[in-house]
């Protein structure tokens, strides 16, 4: 019978084999593949040990081999001792038949795996006996001996890689034997390496290239036997059996160097102990040796591609692991100084990998004494100086060494463009940070390093001369200690002088890069401002000596500027960024020199030798340093800075184009109110658009620039009003400085009316998203993308420009500015918040046409001006100005988003077709989806600002852990949400239904904070008898409801706590309560009434949620997916429900009739 089988079985498979098998045939043979390895144990063995004959074809082998290994390995204990007996019987007669030089490998090696798997199961009953046997097999040849290797390389991997099916203790157990047996097996490895080595050389010699092949396969198979025993056996054994020895001298090798480094590498890897310091310092030699040679002869061809240039990059790795790991394990050897000899010769070479290779190691090395841990040896990776300077010296070939941008074409090291910018990046980062690191410790070489590249700078005024100067002095200079920078005898004035000296260049490129090194001497100004001036003075000379097109300080962009003005215009505006840059490093400095600068600064904007663009950055960096004046000249400084913009805003002409929306497309688009932009005409009111931006820009950085004396937030306690403090310098521009931008804000808002949107013709394509902004909620397109394609994807124009894209560029940075302003001055200047006016002005402007405002305007809304109003807002202002604010923002945006949750859950998940029109209607469900669930996040976090939650000053990140609300009305008192239930009771009312429902929203951020919002309002309910029984029936339900979601998991312990408070915590809902739970699917009376009794015997917090859980377990089932992990895993409960026997109700579903999109009862009261 077996036999018959066995002829089916090889016919099948043989058929299967081959590359023009139907797929019937090869689904055949998979059937009686699965047949046999699940059929009877005994004629699957039988069947199999005909198919593995060594007279049956390769494919028919392969195939028993695979049936047996899978009866041993899943099998085993299915076979008496007997079987087993007779079956490790036939494995070992399967491999002394595939020790024939005839064999294939692939028949040897699964021979080799089977009997290996036979090891893994009997355990030390076979691995006993087989080992002296295997050592007997292998005096057979080199057939025997290979197959015999293998044994042990298939053993020993069992143990050192990673397995699912190998359980932690029969893997300890395997370790413990073949620990117990390495005494044998390690000298029997090197044994094999020696003699089959020797025996290689002798038929090499006598011209026996077939023997000397079988041979080299026994050194081969060695060396790998070999690798898996370095990976679990102790170090200090390797070096007593001399497995070490054997691959240091095989390394030497170029027939075995591939496989004798695969030995030291798994060596490499493991962690030092004490006492295998000596093994580690022989390693150590060996590579150090290989390396000698490599670094000698072979030099050049080590980065010109095939073997040399492989065996570097390996030995390199292997090297620079093992200086990353145990470089402490050298301390007083003589092979020390020579393995970073060679290290620093390896990052040398022109080869840009394998140089940067070399580098990881230097930044892991220097890493560890820069930013050593905790305990660790930091003298032991100190580096003395002779290595110091060549590894230094090397950084300027090795950065200029880079390939450039623009052309070239791709090395054949990288597949792509792609590839090798991301490479260029990252060698570029390590020498940076080997740099810092080298300047951290040794200032006074790495400076003079820097100072001979400047000098050749200089001289050939080269861009990548330069380029390589930026890249050494920008880390270098950040990283030198105070110390060195306090001194004047460091050469640190003579390198200042030299930068000033070279000069300056017209090519916008090299411009740049000189502004980036003076900058970078900020970190020397900050101790020695001496040449504060001069290089302050040197930067802004080479901004004026970028030309562009004459006369156009106080001009408009061209719509279609000439060759080179983008990177001219782009260079100046960096050039007066590096002004800031300095400011913000060294500002006390420079506070000086602050007049002459600012008379400077003027002469130049009277002058038109700088744009508008170039001045306001100059500005800021004059408000940066007037940060370390005292108020009385801050005060001055800014209305120095501001008067003008003063001036203009109160002119009739700018008051008259923001007072409606008709006026603000007169102005700022030039459209005509009775009829809409032509298709084919510009944008118009450029002019307009660039004068108002840059006037926002100056007025929100003056305020962004002038915090609070000593911190950068409020002064007060929370809960007090702020003085209006005279000495803060911008307190005195509030009255003009918001009327501007806030009707600004009006007009904006206005134009997604119907009306307005249709005055604006074809131009109305401006109010909808830009196309990198729609492909980065695709995910299409990152958001660094975005933000490099200045968020119009391939659009450069600027805020004045003629076109939609230039219009919706300016009302989206019109926008931003606005809702900054509002951001900084809250925080800044806290006494705003004592004019009621401005109040008054402000929340209209905010809630102006709100129910027209687009999903994602409303969340930038929130995040960059209501949160941070509300949240700085002192109790005394509530009423001035949250209760102009919040009434007709919270009912919005409530409506807003129970809609669209109630849509989302109504709609599924239902997949969209397959023509171009499905295609985009399902895109833009992805994104209204993104930007929801954005809105959603935001409408949270105010949500717990309301409820008394503080939070982080960035809105919607992380936010701080809750004041405690376990305990009735904790951490809630005085909270603006207890404030609105007396003040505003539908605005609470707003919040606490938003709230509710938000805990059933598939969005575990937004559900996590609604829930929490929930524990402070369910806190705060106490004494409320409306706020009580919603509180007790419909947060109840929407808690329960909650928990139906899988996105709520997470979270699903605080659902529960919730629950628990609202039954313990408001016993006269309790009714209501009951009510909610009574209406659950299968709870009979007797079950409710048994949860009660228990619950109410029960003192322990964690057993009355266990409690809760089991209840709804048991009703809920499969539908409460956020208890599925507890559900599976319930654990004990130590109370029973009385009457669980009882017949509950029959319902094949379970449902909530909870329209939890917007639970719309009687509203709340106090």
């Amino acid at each position: 019978m077996a036999s018959e089988a066995a002829s089916k079985v090889a016919q099948i498979a043989l058929q299967a084999s081959s590359s023009e098998a139907s797929a019937e045939l090869r689904r055949l043979a998979a059937q009686y593949s699965e047949e046999l390895k699940l059929g009877s144990i005994a004629l699957s063995v039988s069947t199999a040990a005909i198919l593995v004959d060594p007279s049956a074809q390769l494919e028919v082998q392969h195939f028993g081999y695979g049936v047996l290994h899978h009866l041993v390995k899943f099998r085993w204990p299915e076979f008496d001792q007997q079987e087993q007996t007779q079956l490790y019987g036939m494995a070992w007669g399967w491999l002394q038949q595939a020790t024939a030089p005839a064999t294939p490998w692939a028949i040897r090696s699964k021979s080799a795996l089977l009997m290996a798997e036979i090891v893994r199961q009997a355990g030390s009953e076979v691995w006993d006996p087989l080992l002296p046997a295997l050592t007997q097999l292998a005096e057979g040849g080199p057939g025997a001996a290979v197959s015999a290797l293998m044994v042990l390389r298939h053993v020993t991997e069992d143990v050192t890689v990673f397995s699912d099916d190998l359980e932690g203790a029969q893997k300890r157990k395997l370790l413990h034997l073949l620990n117990d047996s390495m005494p044998q097996v390690l000298p029997f490895i090197v044994k094999m390496l020696e003699s089959h080595y020797v025996k290689w050389m002798e038929a090499t010699r006598g011209g026996q290239a077939d023997l000397a092949q079988r041979h080299a396969l026994v050194v081969q198979e060695g060396l790998e036997a070999a690798a898996s025993c370095a990976g679990v056996v102790p170090v200090t054994s390797l070096l007593q059996h001399r497995v070490i020895d054997a691959a240091a001298f095989l390394l030497r090798s170029q027939e075995f160097c591939m496989p004798s480094l695969d030995v030291l590498r798994k060596i490499v890897a493991r962690k030092a102990a004490e006492d295998e310091r000596e093994a580690f310092a022989g390693v150590c030699s060996a590579l150090t040796a290989a390396a000698s040679g490599l670094l000698g002869d072979a030099w050049p061809e080590l980065g010109s591609g095939g073997f040399y240039e492989e065996l570097a990059q390996r030995l390199c790795d292997t090297m620079a692991e093992f200086g990353g790991a145990h470089l402490e394990t050298l301390a007083g050897q003589p092979v020390r100084a020579q393995f970073l000899e060679h290290m620093v010769r390896f990052a040398q070479h022109p080869d840009l990998i394998l140089s940067g290779i070399a580098l990881g190691m230097w930044n892991t090395v220097m890493g560890k004494v820069t930013a050593p841990k905790k305990g660790s040896n930091t003298e032991a990776y100190m580096l003395p100086a002779e290595l110091v300077v060549p590894l230094m010296a090397s950084v300027p070939e090795r950065m200029a060494a880079l390939p450039q941008g623009g052309g070239g074409g791709v090395p054949d090291a990288f597949l792509s463009a792609k590839e090798l910018k991301e490479f260029s990046s990252t060698y570029r980062a390590k020498l940076s940070k080997l740099v810092k690191d080298l300047g951290s410790q040794q200032p006074a070489t790495v400076l003079s390093v820097c100072t001979e590249q400047l000098s050749k700078a200089a001289a050939s005024g080269s861009a990548t001369d330069i380029e390589v100067l930026t890249l050494m002095l920008e880390p270098a200079l950040s990283s030198f200690p105070a110390e060195f920078m306090s001194r004047t005898d460091t050469g640190m004035l003579q390198l200042v002088d030299a930068l000033i000296g070279i000069s300056p260049s017209p090519s916008p490129t090299v411009a740049a890069l000189h502004g980036r090194c003076l900058e970078a001497t900020a970190a020397f100004l900050k101790h020695n401002g001496e040449r504060m001036q001069e290089v302050v003075s040197k930067v802004i000379s080479i901004l004026l000596s970028v030309p562009l097109m004459a006369s156009d300080g106080w001009e408009l962009p061209p719509i279609s500027p000439p060759t080179g003005w983008r990177d001219a215009f782009a260079t100046r505006v960096k050039l007066a960024g590096n002004v800031l840059g300095i400011a913000k490093v060294a500002g006390a400095q420079l506070a000086s020199h602050l007049q002459a600068l600012s008379s400077y600064i003027q002469g130049l904007w009277q002058r038109r030798e700088i744009r508008v663009g170039e001045r306001n950055v100059l500005q800021e960096a004059l408000l940066v340093a007037g940060l370390n004046v005292g108020p009385e000249l801050q005060a001055q400084l800014i209305e120095w800075l501001l008067a003008p913009i003063r001036d203009s805003w109160r002119q009739q002409r700018r008051l008259q184009s923001v007072s409606s929306a008709e006026a603000f497309l007169q102005e700022f688009a030039e459209l005509p109110s009775s009829g809409g932009a032509a298709a084919e005409s510009p944008i118009g009111g450029r002019e307009a658009r660039w004068e108002v931006h840059h006037e926002m820009q100056m007025v929100e950085r003056a305020v962004r620039r002038t915090p609070p004396a000593g911190q950068h937030g409020s002064q007060e306690p929370p809960g007090q009003m702020a003085p209006a403090d005279p000495r803060h310098p911008a307190l005195p521009h509030a009255d003009w400085a918001f009327t501007v931008p806030l009707r600004l804000l009006w007009c904006m808002q206005a134009l997604w009316q119907p009306q307005w949107r249709a005055a604006l013709g074809p131009a109305q394509a401006a109010l909808e998203m830009c196309p990198a902004e729609r492909q980065v909620y695709l995910g299409q397109l990152a958001g660094r993308q975005a933000r490099e394609a200045g968020g119009e994807g391939d659009s450069e124009e600027s805020v004045a420009g003629g076109s939609v894209t230039a219009f919706r560029m300016w009302l989206k940075a019109m926008r931003d500015s606005v809702y900054l302003l509002i951001a900084m001055a809250v925080e800044h200047v806290p006494g705003l918040f004592a004019r009621d006016s401005l109040a008054e002005e402000m929340g209209g402007a905010l809630t102006a046409h709100i129910e027209f405002m687009a999903p994602r305007h409303l969340r930038l809304m929130l995040r960059h001006s209501v949160i941070p109003l509300v949240r700085e807002c002192p109790r005394p202002a509530w009423g001035q100005w949250l209760s102009r604010l919040l009434p007709p923002l919270l009912p919005v945006l409530r409506g807003r988003l129970t809609a669209f949750w109630g849509a989302f859950s109504a709609a599924g998940t239902g997949a969209a077709g397959g023509t171009t029109e499905d295609t985009s209607r399902a895109q833009d469900e992805v994104v209204e989806e993104r930007v929801m669930r954005e809105l959603s996040r935001e409408a949270a976090v105010l949500m717990q600002i309301l409820a008394g939650m503080q939070t982080s000053a960035k809105a919607a990140g992380a936010v701080l852990p809750p004041r405690q609300v376990d305990q009735p009305g904790a951490g809630v008192q005085g909270c603006i949400l207890e404030w609105l239930l007396d003040a505003a009771p539908p605005c609470a009312e707003a919040v606490v239904r938003l709230s509710m429902a938000s805990m059933a929203w598939p969005d575990s951020d937004a559900a996590h904070r609604g829930m929490s919002t929930c524990r402070a309002v369910a806190a705060m309910a106490s004494g409320r008898p409306d706020l009580e029984q919603v509180v007790g029936s419909e947060m109840l339900q929407s808690a329960i409801l909650g928990l139906t979601l899988d996105s709520n998991t997470v979270f699903q312990g605080e659902l529960i706590t919730l629950i628990r408070e609202i039954l313990v915590q408001h016993p006269a809902s309790s009714a209501a309560a009951r009510g909610v739970l009574m209406s659950l699917p299968r709870v009979s009376e007797n079950e409710l009434q048994g949860f009660y009794e228990a619950f109410a015997k029960e003192a322990s917090e964690k057993e009355q949620r266990l409690l809760i859980k089991r209840l709804l377990v048991g009703v809920g089932g499969e539908h409460l997916k956020a208890l599925s992990e507890w559900r599976n895993n319930p654990g004990t409960v130590n109370v029973k429900l009385s009457g669980k026997n009882q017949a509950a109700p029959q319902r094949d579903d379970f449902e909530l009739s909870v329209d939890w999109s917007d639970i719309s009862n009687p509203r709340i009261n106090n």
